[in-house]
């Protein structure tokens, strides 16, 4: 019977994983990618809301964007212009 992720012993436990992502944010930080001024943990946590921001506060996007949160023009949209931010912090992949 499956009870989570947590008891998966191929994966780590959450609060493993988000520490590794600010590591990793940290990493990217040392190498001068991102101002030292940011805080990696902080960074992290805005990240994680901003991926779940359709979800958790589509009254706010259809009250400030007048648009459907949920439809694939917007998704589309809003995930292009996290893209774009991400790049422009200097966390994009290195190509």
């Amino acid at each position: 019977m499956y009870t989570g992720p947590e008891a998966d012993p191929d994966h780590a436990p959450r609060s493993e994983r988000l520490r590794g992502s600010v590591e990793e944010v940290r990493t990217l930080q040392s190498a001068g990618r991102l101002p030292a001024e940011v805080d990696p943990a902080c960074l992290t946590i805005m990240l994680i809301a901003t991926a779940m921001a359709t979800t958790t506060l589509p009254h706010v996007i259809e009250g400030v964007c007048g648009v459907d949160p949920r439809s694939p023009e917007f998704l589309h949209h809003y995930a292009e212009q996290v893209a774009t931010v991400t790049r422009l912090l200097g966390l994009d992949t290195p190509g």
